[in-house]
C-alpha cells in the first residue's frame, strides 16, 4: 500500500474539460491565494474575483467551430500548477498554460483572435464584441530561450536574476525570500499578509479584519490593499450597496463605483452605462447600453 500510495503522488494531473475549465480556474487561484496568504480566507478570494477574466464562453465558441482545439491533458497540468505555484509566481504563468490551445486556422484564413492562428490575426475589424481578421504566415524560427534564472545561494547582480523564491542580497547571492513577521527584507516578503518596512528592512505584518489600523503603519497596521482598507480599522472592500470612492476604497470586480460613490451592481442587457466596467459583459459605447453575449464569428 505505501509503494501504491508513493506512485500515486506522483501521477500527472487529471485532465480539465474546457467546459469545467472556468471553475477549476476559480477553484485553484483560491487555493494558492488562501495558502498563500494573499486573503483570509476563501470566502474573500471569491468575492474579489472577476467573472470575466475567466470566462471562457469565446474559447468553447472557438473550438466548437473548429478554429482552435483545447488540450485537456494541458489543461489539467495549468489548473495543479497554478494551484501549487510559489506565492510569488502569478496565476497560469507555468508553461503548461501555454500549451491550452492549438491554431486551428491556416494562412490567410478568416480569424478572430491570434490563438486561431500559427502567427497574428492581422488587420482585424472589431465591433462592440467581436473581431474578424486574416491569419498572418506562420513565424520563422525558434523564439530565443529566456536566460536561466540563479538559484538560491548562486551569484547575482539584480533582484531579477534570481528565481521567483528568491532576491539578489547585499553580498551579491541569491537569498531565499522572508516568509515570517520580523525577519530581514529587501525585497518585498514571501506571503501576501506582509510587507517590507523599507525604513527598517523587516518583514511586518497587515492588519487583520477589524484590527486597528493606520495607513503609513505608525501606530498600528496598514491593512492589505488587495482586499481591505482602512476605516480605523480594516475593512473589506466595499460591495454592493456599499459607499466607495478612489484606491484603496474600490468596489470589488462584480459591482463598479457609481456617480453617488456607492457600488452598483454591474449592469445587465439594455442596462445603460459609458464603461464596460459597468457591465457584466460589455457596454456598447454608441448606443450607451450594455448587451448580451454574443459568439464571434470568422466571415
Amino acid at each position: 500500500m505505501v509503494s501504491l500510495a508513493a506512485c500515486g503522488d506522483d501521477a500527472p494531473p487529471p485532465p480539465v474539460a474546457l467546459a469545467d475549465f472556468q471553475q477549476a480556474a476559480v477553484d485553484a487561484v483560491c487555493d494558492w491565494a488562501v495558502r498563500c496568504r494573499h486573503v483570509p480566507d476563501r470566502a474573500t478570494c471569491e468575492r474579489l474575483i472577476d467573472p470575466k477574466d475567466y470566462d471562457a464562453r469565446r474559447a468553447l465558441d472557438a473550438v466548437a467551430a473548429g478554429r482552435m482545439t483545447y488540450d485537456p491533458v494541458a489543461g489539467g497540468a495549468c489548473i495543479e500548477a497554478t494551484r501549487q505555484a510559489y506565492c510569488l509566481t502569478l496565476p497560469f504563468s507555468d508553461a503548461s498554460c501555454d500549451q491550452l490551445f492549438s491554431p486551428g486556422v491556416p494562412p490567410g484564413g478568416m480569424c478572430t483572435s491570434d490563438l486561431e492562428c500559427a502567427g497574428t490575426c492581422d488587420n482585424p475589424s472589431c465591433g462592440v464584441q467581436c473581431c474578424a481578421g486574416t491569419c498572418g504566415p506562420e513565424p520563422t524560427g525558434m523564439p530565443p530561450e529566456p536566460e536561466p534564472r540563479a538559484q538560491i545561494g548562486e551569484p547575482c547582480m539584480t533582484h531579477t536574476d534570481c528565481v521567483d523564491e528568491a532576491y539578489c542580497e547585499a553580498d551579491f547571492l541569491c537569498t531565499a525570500r522572508p516568509t515570517e513577521e520580523g525577519e530581514h527584507c529587501l525585497f518585498g516578503c514571501a506571503r501576501g499578509d506582509l510587507y517590507c518596512d523599507t525604513s527598517e528592512l523587516v518583514c511586518k505584518r497587515y492588519g487583520a479584519r477589524g484590527e486597528a489600523c493606520d495607513v503609513d503603519g505608525v501606530t498600528a497596521p496598514p491593512c492589505d490593499p488587495a482586499w481591505s482598507y482602512c476605516d480605523d480599522v480594516c475593512v473589506d472592500r466595499p460591495g454592493v450597496g456599499e459607499p466607495c470612492g478612489a484606491q484603496p476604497q474600490t468596489c470589488v470586480a462584480t459591482s463598479f463605483c457609481n456617480d453617488v460613490m456607492v457600488c452598483q451592481a454591474r449592469g445587465s442587457a439594455g442596462d445603460p452605462c459609458t464603461t464596460s466596467d459597468e457591465c457584466q459583459v460589455v457596454c456598447n459605447t454608441l448606443t450607451g447600453q450594455c448587451v448580451d453575449y454574443m459568439t464571434c464569428n470568422a466571415r
